[in-house]
């Protein structure tokens, strides 16, 4: 039974991780102009943001592989 819902959880965290390594890549990583408060703020969120979401996917396929596993 719980093998059921880890599958989802598995397939759902790599799409997610695909989705967020994509995205790491295509994400501006340094301001273009660093005078500008908004640029720098920007650049601070993506980084930020990106640690969360690869973070956040890398638990929900252990989840998913823990609840396979059981």
């Amino acid at each position: 039974m719980l093998a059921e819902i880890g599958v989802p959880f598995i397939v759902f965290g790599i799409i997610l991780l695909l989705i967020v390594l994509i995205a790491g890549k295509m994400m501006m990583k340094e301001p273009e102009n660093p005078n500008c408060s908004e640029d720098v703020d920007g650049v601070k969120t993506n980084k930020k943001l990106y640690k969360i979401l690869l973070a956040a996917s890398i638990v929900i396929i252990v989840v998913g592989l823990v609840l396979v596993t059981v």
